[in-house]
């Protein structure tokens, strides 16, 4: 009976540990998710990437450090389908794994680096 209130005990206590709750910053889910959400919607909608989508796939490769397979230029776009659902894919993964990582601060922090960075693109 000792020995299996240890075994029990020692089960419960490790799942106790492991089941950490995972707070997530509302405002980098909210940007993340719009940022990934601009991505998607041109890819699927028109084929190719407006400057919005760009700046999205610059702040998730800045944030995931996960390079894109987007081609990136005066025409930008993904050269496969495949490519675009490894993106998606590669940025999905990410985000479960860090979602509670990752503060608002950090996120608001990369999207103006991107956005100053990218202030060549209204220039036209």
């Amino acid at each position: 009976m000792k020995k299996t209130l240890i075994i029990f005990l020692t089960i419960l206590f490790q799942f106790s540990c492991g089941s950490e709750s995972c707070i997530v910053d509302p405002s980098f889910e909210e940007t993340f998710k719009q940022m990934r959400g601009l991505v998607k919607s041109d890819q699927e909608n028109q084929g190719g990437l407006s400057n919005d989508a760009v700046r999205g796939v610059f702040y998730l490769q800045k944030l995931t450090e996960r390079k894109s397979k987007a081609i990136i230029g005066d025409l930008s776009y993904y050269n496969s389908l495949g490519d675009y659902k490894s993106d998606m894919n590669n940025w999905n993964q990410w985000y479960k794994k860090n979602k509670c990582l990752i503060t608002a601060e950090v996120s608001d922090s990369v999207l103006s680096l991107v956005n100053e960075s990218t202030k060549w693109m209204d220039e036209n």
